[in-house]
């Protein structure tokens, strides 16, 4: 075994600790000039998503809060479960109708530092995976209401000291930091983007992510309620009516 191979299983291995990787072992590059491009070997996405046709010629914006996507999109949020043996990373978001399903990201001390400076690494290769990932955390997961949201899903377990903080580090993760988001090759959750967006834009799911949210819901029960009273009163009328004659 050459160095660089020992060191590889050395960083999986504390990768794997840390969550970021599965347990599966996977081959040392051909050549790293750093530990941190080894690091970054293995933050990939282990199947990225092919480019739509109806996302090809669109602008691709801000990712909207986690909240805003249950508001108006009628979105779940579910810590993705991979199989037994399965190689994944924690970049592989994947979207499955009406559920987003994000995996499962520790939080702590060190969490902030690892990605900054994946990111940093990133500016000089023409990939950028770990940047794409964080923009859409950091937009996803920036005020306490988000990250209860997804603490709440068991796609964020932090051992901070409350959850302002993992929302200020979150917000804060990505400052400064400028990419091609309408780029596939830089964002590889461009297409996970303009489907949600097509999702928030519409009337359908606009009412449905109303009428389920918690605000929303009393009123909205009563509003089925009285729907249900005026039809019986209606059809009671009818008949009434009609049996008369």
């Amino acid at each position: 075994m050459s160095v660089l191979e020992s060191i590889a299983v050395s960083v999986q291995e504390l990768l794997q600790a840390q969550l970021y990787i599965s347990k599966k072992l996977r081959p040392a590059p051909r050549q790293a000039s750093h530990l941190l491009h080894l690091v970054h070997h293995y933050f990939q996405p282990t199947n990225p998503l092919p480019e739509m046709a109806a996302s090809t010629a669109r602008r691709t914006g801000r990712w909207r809060r986690a909240t805003e996507y249950g508001r108006y999109g009628g979105m779940r949020f579910k810590r993705r479960v991979f199989a037994s043996g399965e190689e994944w990373t924690v970049l592989d978001v994947r979207l499955k109708r009406g559920t987003l399903c994000i995996p499962h990201l520790r939080v702590d001390s060190n969490t902030w530092t690892v990605l900054r400076n994946l990111m940093a690494l990133e500016e000089h290769v023409p990939r950028r995976p770990v940047t794409a990932y964080c923009l859409f955390m950091s937009q996803v997961a920036g005020t306490v209401e988000d990250v209860k949201l997804l603490v709440n899903a068991g796609i964020v377990e932090h051992f901070l000291p409350s959850d302002e903080q993992v929302a200020q580090g979150f917000a804060d993760l990505c400052n400064g930091v400028v990419m091609d988001v309408d780029n596939l090759d830089r964002n590889y959750l461009k297409p996970i983007w303009h489907k949600l967006q097509e999702r928030c834009q519409s009337r359908v799911f606009r009412f449905m992510g109303w009428f389920c949210h918690d605000r929303h819901l009393g009123m909205a029960i009563a509003f089925l309620m009285a729907v249900v009273v005026l039809v019986c009163q209606v059809t009671q009328t009818f008949y009434a009516v009609t049996g008369r004659r």
